[in-house]
């Protein structure tokens, strides 16, 4: 095993934004500056919406080598969240040329402490990434279940971190995520296959709708951060919160029963509503500063609205 360093501080932090994500990215910002000492963030404005909370860098398309004409290609190709996952790998590269070591987060994860951990393991082995889930999920009906750990991942694509020597993953990742039929979240899982790659798996580092229900959850006195078992929380994943749900982790589990429910976890729950009111708050703000322009990865080069039906029209034509 290779001997572990640790990565030179400050900490490269980056995520994407577009319209739709835009308060959740800013909230990301807000908590990675707050609590993650002397880092730099980058953020990937994906269509001229994003507003800036602080110091933190923003950046188009062009700016980390992504063609105007490749751009609109892929938004006509790929719904908004594959859009997403396409352009990340993009970003990692232009990030990896100033810094040995980067951060790689999902707009809505909220940082509760120092992520440097996984800085620690991608410097150790290429990649570091935080596993779904604890015990092996039953075959009762909830979600997430088995079937959607096999769809989407052995690993989280919201929380990872990525070095310089880690090529062939970052190349991997992006060939995945161009494509329709693979752009999905299991994109990073797989492209972690291809070398070297080391794992967090404590419960507290990243508390999604994937964490293991009978987490015991408190709060910690005087700024009421969460702890996980009584550890200090290190990331809350809200990256699917929709905040006029907020009783609600992931509203994608339908009319299934959530596995994780907010209703026996009020510690959780009280996280959850403060920050479903902080977006609903960033919303009304942003509104009324931001650019005003049209979400560009929602239309095409001449501004027809791409929804779902024309995407599927111009992805069989490619075919």
């Amino acid at each position: 095993m290779r001997a572990i360093a640790r990565p030179v501080a400050p900490m490269p932090v980056v995520l994407l934004s577009s319209l739709s994500s835009r308060p959740a990215a800013r909230a990301t910002v807000r908590s990675a500056l707050e609590r993650i000492p002397g880092c730099i963030v980058d953020v990937l404005d994906l269509d001229a919406s994003y507003v800036a909370v602080s110091d933190e860098r923003v950046l188009r398309p062009g700016d980390v080598g992504i063609d105007a004409r490749e751009h609109h290609v892929r938004a006509a190709l790929l719904d908004p969240g594959q859009l997403v996952r396409w352009a990340q790998p993009a970003l990692v590269r232009h990030a990896l040329r100033s810094a040995p070591v980067v951060l790689v987060v999902a707009a809505g994860v909220l940082f509760q402490d120092d992520p440097s951990e996984l800085l620690e393991v991608a410097t150790r082995d290429d990649v570091g990434l935080v596993a779904r889930g604890g015990p092996i999920l039953p075959r009762d009906g909830a979600f997430p279940g088995p079937t959607d750990l096999f769809e989407r991942g052995s690993y989280s694509p919201k929380l990872l971190a990525v070095s310089r020597p880690a090529e062939a993953f970052v190349d991997l990742w992006e060939r995945l995520a161009a494509d329709p039929l693979t752009a999905s979240e299991r994109c990073v899982s797989t492209a972690a296959n291809l070398g070297f790659h080391g794992v967090v798996r404590e419960s507290h580092f990243l508390v999604s709708t994937w964490t293991d229900p009978s987490t015991r959850f408190s709060t910690r006195a005087p700024n009421r951060r969460l702890e996980v078992n009584g550890a200090l929380a290190v990331a809350t994943d809200f990256s699917h919160l929709d905040p006029a749900a907020p009783w609600l982790l992931d509203p994608e589990a339908g009319d299934r029963q959530p596995r994780l429910l907010l209703s026996t976890h009020p510690a959780l729950a009280e996280l959850t509503a403060r920050y479903a009111a902080e977006l609903r708050a960033d919303v009304a703000c942003t509104d009324l500063a931001g650019s005003g322009e049209s979400s560009r990865e929602l239309v095409s080069s001449i501004g027809v609205e791409m929804h779902a039906q024309l995407r599927s029209v111009f992805r069989q034509a490619l075919d």
